[in-house]
């Protein structure tokens, strides 16, 4: 025993193993600081201590075999052969040795950091002394008509305060969540993370305004301030300026010179064209939204915000009827812009919305594939600077995700759609696209926690959950979610409703008759149009069922032609049946009417809300003979799924099967199918006739997708067995 001691004095053993406890002592000392700043949940700490633990054995091995000294690692001799050298040089067995140490202690710590990358960001508690929340304004005037007012100013409202660095303030998406939800100040301060807030009422009668506030501690409940003004319409923006410097006064805030130029300057000269854009901000009906933005340009056409207002209107409404199309609204932008520059000719370094509407332009010439890395860079800087102007907007973060997301940049998209839920902590539109996002990247259980949280929030996301449900193949678990919804015929995406997808999974799950008790309940719609056009599409669909295509299709066109439908869901349904009729060319007139982004020749612009359609239309143009513009769109198909398949977006499988056997390739279709099963696809029989997509007929008798088609009708019929034992 006395030996041993010895000679692990003697190759310093004690000396390695105690410089290596003290180090991994102090990384997890720094660790336990860091990690929260970090945002990093502490529990994370126990991988650094398996990671210590892991390597010891390494740190052993070296100190027994190895020295450092002033000229390098040295190999320790043996006891037996100690002479006048302490340390003998390295061999290529030990550069070999040190090598494999080297990688096996590079490999414990990287597992160990992946696991801690692993883990859901954790959500910070801190609240900085000086965020505030300005809760919806209550509207005290006896018309209530004036209803747009009160929310129009409290819009304005945050839009000045959050131009002030000072100040965290939250977005409106989030501080309008308590609009209708009783006030409870601990609620507010656990919800949206602020230790202050604004609460108010507005009554106007006639040209005379009063606004009444408090500012309230969210922690101690008590009011640190409170102010009416009574004053004329005309002094509006010296209410909002007034308002800004009292409660930067009492939160001890300062005011910068540039900020308390811009709260000195009116966005325009005319109170009225100001209350017209508030009105048309609030406006219901798109085209009544253009014509009160109009009007106000007409009083103030130096109004720079009217017409960046105009423009976002414009973009964001390009696809609705009377919205004149992608092309006009592209048009309409630009001219916007500059409009603008030339009455604020340095907005681009001032106006918040001057870059939210520049990026969103540039966005959409990228996705029409007009864009270059250019174009690219200027967008991205626009969006960054409209947060930089207005640190308290999110929407910009989201803007920009959605692009990144579409580029296949999820793990970029991902960090802009955390940041924005930072700063906005109840963006619905934020949370739904960062569970999608997480969708892709695999991360499902923390996908579904942000889904289950817009649901508890917002009593809606019901949609979008049962998605994610079905995406992996689970058709029970995506009904069970929409049967919790409050009412079917709401709308979910893409403009179908809760009671449409329901009705697509059940028919997923080969249960046409359940799906025709939905189809036949759906009597919601009082438009006698739109009622002729639903009846149309549910008596052609039935005709489809009995396999006659051809008079089905030439009920579903009469009923469009009739209701002079255009919503692009609609006419895909159309072009659905023009394609089971076996009228190719038909099939191809309606999707290019439905989706001209796909009708490019040269670079058509395939997304995944459109990916199906693509590949409908992918399959009609090679039965057409079209084989150039087949060729052109099937690989752009196949270049979208490889990058999610990089990503690890699920499914992908299945589309590269159908353009592969539109194109005739049998065993890369079923080796696709193979892939997709594998990930979890079971949507073999989903819309409306429950039956496979035509592209798969060629394969039809290949034993491998014979196989394939046995194992999910298996696993459908056990869920269907689970569907049937609910309350249906």
């Amino acid at each position: 025993m006395a030996s041993l001691y010895s000679e692990l004095r003697r190759r310093r053993v004690f000396a390695t193993v105690s410089i290596y406890l003290v180090s991994a002592w102090l990384i997890i000392q720094v660790a336990d600081v860091l990690f929260p700043g970090w945002n990093i949940p502490e529990d994370n700490i126990r991988y650094l201590v398996y990671a210590a633990i892991a390597c010891f054995p390494i740190a052993i091995a070296l100190g027994w075999k190895y020295n450092i000294t002033a000229h390098g690692i040295k190999r320790t001799p043996l006891a037996s052969h100690i002479s006048d050298e302490t340390s003998l040089p390295l061999t290529g067995t030990d550069h070999a040795l040190l090598s494999f140490l080297l990688l096996a202690a590079i490999s414990i710590v990287a597992g160990f950091g992946w696991n801690i990358k692993q883990n859901p960001v954790l959500e910070v508690d801190y609240v900085l002394p000086n965020s505030v929340a300005v809760l919806p304004f209550t509207n005290l005037s006896e018309e209530t008509d004036n209803e747009y007012f009160s929310a129009g100013l409290w819009h304005e409202m945050i839009n000045v305060m959050g131009q002030i660095d000072g100040f965290r303030v939250t977005p409106s998406t989030s501080a309008g969540y308590f609009k209708d939800h009783n006030l409870d100040l601990g609620e507010i301060k656990q919800k949206l993370q602020v230790a202050n807030v604004i609460i108010g009422s507005v009554q106007k009668v006639a040209n005379r305004v009063r606004i009444t506030l408090s500012l309230n501690d969210t922690g101690e409940g008590a009011s640190l301030w409170s102010q009416t003004y009574d004053r004329d319409l005309k002094d509006i923006f010296a209410i909002q300026s007034d308002i800004a410097h009292a409660v930067a006064e009492v939160m001890k805030v300062q005011i910068l010179g540039q900020e308390e130029e811009q709260l000195r300057t009116p966005p325009t000269s005319s109170v009225e064209a100001f209350d017209l854009l508030m009105l048309a901000q609030q406006a219901n009906d798109f085209k009544r939204a253009i014509e009160l933005t109009d009007q106000a340009i007409e009083l103030d056409p130096d109004y720079t915000d009217a017409h960046l207002r105009r423009g976002l209107l414009v973009i964001a409404n390009w696809y609705r009827p009377g919205g004149g199309g992608v092309e006009a609204a592209l048009v309409v932008c630009e001219n916007s812009l500059t409009k603008a520059r030339e009455h604020t000719p340095d907005a681009s370094e001032t106006s918040y919305l001057y870059n939210w509407l520049n990026g969103i332009c540039l966005r959409r010439m990228l996705f029409m594939g007009r864009g270059n890395p250019e174009i690219e860079r200027e967008m991205e800087a626009a969006f960054r600077k409209a947060v930089q102007i207005n640190p308290s907007e999110s929407i910009p973060h989201v803007s920009y995700s959605i692009y990144l997301r579409r580029e296949n940049r999820i793990g970029e998209a991902e960090n802009q759609l955390r940041q924005a839920l930072e700063l906005d902590r109840l963006y619905k539109g934020a949370m739904l696209q960062l569970a999608r996002v997480l969708s892709i990247m695999g991360k499902d259980s923390e996908s579904f926690e942000w889904n289950k949280r817009v649901i508890e929030y917002f009593e809606d996301g019901y949609a979008e959950l049962a998605y994610r449900y079905a995406d992996l193949g689970q058709f029970d678990r995506a009904i069970e979610t929409l049967l919790q919804a409050p009412a079917l015929d709401d709308q979910a995406w893409g403009g179908r409703s809760l009671r449409q997808l329901l009705i697509y999974y059940l028919m997923a799950l080969r249960d046409p008759e359940t799906a025709n008790k939905y189809k036949n309940a759906n009597t919601q719609d009082a438009n006698s149009a739109k009622d002729d056009l639903h009846s149309g599409l549910r008596k052609a669909w039935s005709l489809a069922e009995k396999s006659k295509f051809d008079k089905a299709y030439e009920v579903a066109l009469a009923a469009t032609d009739k209701a002079g439908a255009t919503e692009w869901f609609i006419l895909n349904e159309l072009a659905e049946l023009a394609l089971l009729a076996g009228r190719f060319d038909e099939a191809i007139r309606v999707f290019d009417l439905a989706l001209p982004v796909l009708s490019d020749p040269i670079r058509p612009d395939v997304q995944k809300n459109t990916i199906w359609e693509a590949v409908q239309l992918a399959y009609a143009l090679q039965m057409e003979g079209d084989k150039a513009r087949a060729a052109v769109l099937s690989g752009r198909i196949l270049d979208m799924t490889e990058g999610h398949r990089r990503v690890g977006f699920e499914n992908v499988g299945v589309i590269d099967a159908c353009v592969y056997a539109s194109l005739g390739e049998t065993d890369k279709a079923t080796a696709a199918l193979r892939e997709a099963f594998e990930a979890g696809w079971r949507d073999l029989y989903g819309g409306m006739l429950s039956q496979p997509p035509v592209m798969f007929e060629s394969l039809a008798g290949n034993p491998e997708y014979e196989a394939i088609v046995e194992e999910i009708n298996a696993d459908l019929a056990l869920q269907l067995d689970r569907v049937k034992s609910m309350d249906l």
